[in-house]
């Protein structure tokens, strides 16, 4: 270490401090908080871990390797700024082993070229700081890099075992890494007169170590982790065209892109980024000074074969299963800016840097506002400091924790030393104890929302360096939370789950008068928690349809789960919002809401069933009608030709269609009730040969519902028999009473019914 250049001393250096710039500005998410619980069962001496709590995406669990760096940092302290700024630090020294590879590749301009550009890489830092997993498989790369560029260089035996080592461990990390592996592999056989067998038997037993709990965890549990690899492994492949664009990202994009493309769709606003294209130009210009090289092959392997394995593959390829090829890139992008004028290289280098320097400065600003989106989420400052809001609250009294998604289960682990907490999903859930309590909750959803109009301002704000408000504070009292269950604010429901009763609901247009087609809305339910030990809460899933009269369905909520909420207690109420994007061409009229509860079961779909008394009757609970209104100019309509009740609904026309009958009805005055329409058809002798009874539109539109001027078309479906029909009558009657209303003629007479010659 002590023979660095200066330059490369300068590159370490600046990577600890790009790392450790505004650190508790990290993501951090519900991830992040089962990592550091299991690490802090182990540096509490609580528990050996046997794996990290997680498991891949191919259904493999974590080796523990994750939970033993974590721990090193906890048994100093269990702050997560502290525990992310010790593995940044790790990381940054991952610039000194590209340029000590860069060095024996193509000298020592190559080299430290190569850590500056590994120090300033967005992806290396990003991931740095992000307590996970993959955080540290661009550091282990390095090294392995290192290790295996001194073998085929300089044939040191313990380069090699330090360089498998290294890889081994990044493979626990990220199971992408394991291409590697036969690399070294292929090179140990054909040199293995030059392997260290003392350095090797050293790594192998540092290897067993780590590795141990997770094979008494495999062969305890049926190795069920080895058969879900050979699963895998016979998926079949498909050919992604996501793995070069996301390895490009990962090499030049800049800070936002590492966020971006956690969702890898293909963006092709990377092709405006100078960096990516500059850095892609140097690595390619590296790649061909490397193939020239007695050992360059390594870092071009290096480099190609993630990139090439991700061409066909049974997954999306996000951009941690590319960290590996950073530092290999760096070193190429190094080895590149030998080839240009001097002068020019340290041109390019400056721009680089000062590129860099602008844009992360940028990204944090972004990040300081809390305007990096759903994906980064909400950075570790304000968790922190929310945290420290919540314990400062009476210990005695009941203290809800909201964040989006599970976001609340992070609040919860970071109070553990507070005590009593009920963590909630913010942005769909809000749980109301009749008791009253605290509420820490996130602002800007449907609960904070709720909280501030239905009940009181906030007590306190957390908010961001834009005054963007980030976490806020509510105290309720038993009155306020009994008034608002008891008032007008729900409309009432009697619906028996079992271990919950849905109790009411509420329409929503997120803020606008009405409920209306085209428009982002949302249904609220209210229900009772009547069993908090139902063990299956944690899988339950809540399904919302509007369809109308017909059956046809309109709008579906997602199925999100109805229960990312801890400790329940009896009696509890949840306030549910599922939200519903209503489309454009819904037409004006009376919508029925479906919802029930359901789980994944090993037979299938299990839903809960729905009571009534003792008797279970179905599993879907019907709400409604609900009134939709069109977008557009209202429906028009002639004048009418007869007017029934009070002045209330008079009729405009009457239109045959196939074996039904079209009614236009226009709403004078909002009508007083729900009334049942009736249609006759009568033949020549006055015999009725059709009829039908019911509310408006199939009975999904009910009188009700209707708006003053509101034109309805009403179909009446009456069968092949209305061939045989000459006339009909029609009239309303209330359905409670059977009496029927008055209806005034245009002569001014009035009858019981309005009669109409067929046409």
């Amino acid at each position: 270490m002590n023979k660095l250049p200066i330059e490369a001393w300068v590159a370490l250096a600046a990577g600890l401090a790009l790392r450790l710039w505004q650190i508790d500005l990290t993501h951090f998410d519900f991830e992040q908080s089962i990592l550091l619980q299991n690490a802090a069962d182990l540096a509490n001496g609580h528990r050996l871990p046997l794996t990290s709590g997680l498991t891949f995406t191919v259904g493999i669990r974590h080796p523990p390797l994750i939970t033993f760096l974590l721990a090193l940092p906890m048994m100093v302290s269990p702050d997560p700024v502290w525990v992310s700024a010790f593995e940044s630090v790790i990381d940054a020294f991952g610039a000194v082993f590209v340029y000590l590879a860069g060095r024996d590749i193509g000298g020592r301009r190559a080299g430290s070229a190569g850590a500056f550009l590994y120090a300033f890489s967005p992806a290396a830092i990003i991931y740095s700081r992000m307590i996970w997993n993959p955080e540290l498989v661009a550091f282990f790369c390095a090294v392995g890099l290192w290790g295996l560029v001194g073998f085929v260089s300089r044939r040191d035996g313990r380069r090699f075992a330090a360089g498998l080592l290294a890889v081994c461990c990044a493979t626990q990390l990220h199971l992408s890494v394991a291409v590697f592996l036969p690399v070294f592999l292929a090179v140990g056989s054909l040199h293995w007169r030059n392997l260290d067998r003392k350095a090797l038997a050293l790594a192998a037993v540092v290897l067993a170590l780590i590795l141990a709990p997770y094979a008494v965890l495999e062969a305890t549990s049926g190795w069920t982790d080895l058969r879900a690899a050979g699963a895998y492994l016979g998926t079949p492949r498909e050919f992604r065209a996501q793995g070069p664009y996301v390895a490009l990202s990962v090499i030049g994009g800049d800070f936002h892109r590492q966020i971006q493309n956690w969702w890898p769709d293909l963006d092709l606003s990377l092709a405006s980024e100078p960096m990516a294209w500059t850095l892609l130009a140097l690595t390619a210009l590296g790649l061909g000074l490397a193939l020239r090289r007695p050992h360059g092959w390594v870092l071009s392997v290096w480099l190609a074969l993630p990139v090439l394995t991700s061409l066909r593959s049974a997954e999306a390829v996000f951009p941690h299963y590319l960290l590996a090829l950073v530092p290999a890139a760096a070193a190429l992008a190094g080895l590149g800016l030998t080839a240009l004028p001097r002068m020019l290289a340290v041109a390019t280098i400056v721009a680089i840097v000062g590129w860099r320097l602008f844009d992360y400065g940028s990204f944090l600003g972004d990040a300081g506002a809390g305007n990096l989106g759903a994906l980064y989420g909400m950075p570790l400052r304000y968790t922190e400091a929310a945290v420290k809001l919540g314990q400062a609250v009476d210990p005695n009294a009941r203290l809800f924790v909201g964040g989006a998604g599970n976001r609340g289960f992070i609040l919860n682990y970071l109070l553990t030393s507070r005590g009593q907490t009920t963590p909630f999903d913010s942005a769909n859930t809000l749980v109301l104890d009749r008791q009253g309590g605290y509420y820490l909750t996130e602002a800007d959803g449907p609960a904070s929302r709720t909280l501030t109009r239905q009940f009181a301002p906030p007590e306190s704000t957390i908010s961001s360096t834009t005054g963007r408000p980030m976490f806020e504070l509510f105290r309720l009292g038993p009155d306020a939370v009994d008034s608002y269950l008891s008032g007008a604010a729900l409309k009432p429901v009697e619906a028996d789950f079992g271990v919950l009763n849905v109790r009411g609901y509420r329409l929503d247009n997120f803020g606008l008068a009405s409920f209306q087609a085209g428009r982002k809305s949302s249904m609220m339910l209210a229900w009772d928690v009547l069993d908090p030990d139902y063990p299956g809460w944690a899988e339950m899933r809540l399904f919302g349809h509007l369809q109308d009269g017909s059956g046809r369905l309109w709008a579906a909520a997602a199925d999100d789960y109805a229960a990312l909420v801890g400790r329940w207690q009896l009696h509890d109420t949840v306030l549910y919002w599922l939200e519903l994007d209503l489309p454009g061409d819904m037409p004006t009229g009376g919508y029925t809401f479906e919802t029930g509860f359901y789980r994944f079961a090993a037979s299938g779909i299990e839903h809960l069933p729905l009571f009534q008394g003792r008797n279970s009757i179905g599993s879907t609970l019907r709400i409604g009608p609900l009134k939709i209104g069109a977008v557009g100019p209202p429906q028009t309509a002639g004048p009418d030709i007869a007017v029934f009740g009070s002045q209330e609904v008079g009729i405009a026309d009457v239109n045959r269609i196939g074996d039904a009958v079209e009614l236009t009805w226009r709403a004078l005055v909002k009508p007083f009730r729900s009334y049942t329409v009736f249609v006759h058809a009568l033949d020549t002798q006055g015999n009725i040969v059709a009829q039908h009874d019911s509310p408006p539109m199939n009975g999904s539109y009910p009188t009700a519902l209707w708006d003053l001027d509101e034109i309805v078309r009403d179909v009446h479906p009456l069968g092949s028999d209305l061939r045989l029909a000459s006339s009909l009558e029609i009239g309303l009657y209330d359905s409670q009473s059977l009496q029927r209303q008055v209806v005034h003629m245009p002569d001014g007479s009035t009858s019981d019914h309005f009669s109409v010659a067929l046409r």
